[in-house]
């Protein structure tokens, strides 16, 4: 082999081992939620709070960071739930990604107990 073909083949194979992994973009709530995730195990709240609106950056406590700290576990599990309020009643829609048809489905519908509303009745914030 020549020298100049050994050169090319060495270039080719440096640029696609070197080529660098598609980075995550917050463009998705699955993609935020790994991203935060992957904030708390590298104990990075600098990066946690790139993911938080406007009114919430900032706002968590040093007490609320060490607990999310403590919690940081190599497993994971990601789920994206939408809040639907119906009159008195709060539903969570546990969505799914169906591979079949790469359509978002319904799995599971939830009924928030009385108990829980309070916590679904804080105002939501717009950026």
């Amino acid at each position: 082999m020549t020298a100049k073909k050994l050169t090319v083949l060495i270039g080719l194979m440096c640029m696609m081992g070197c080529s660098s992994p598609k980075l995550v973009q917050p463009d998705s709530p699955e993609n935020v939620a790994m991203l935060v995730k992957q904030a708390i195990d590298h104990q990075n709240l600098q990066q946690l709070n790139l993911y938080f609106t406007d009114a919430l950056k900032g706002s968590l406590s040093m007490g609320d960071w060490g607990q999310l700290k403590a919690i940081s576990a190599t497993g994971a599990e990601l789920r994206t739930y939408s809040y639907l309020r119906m009159e008195d009643e709060i539903l969570l829609l546990d969505i799914v990604k169906d591979p079949d048809s790469d359509m978002y489905k319904v799995q599971d519908i939830i009924q928030v107990p009385e108990a829980s509303k309070a916590m679904f009745d804080q105002t939501l914030v717009s950026e």
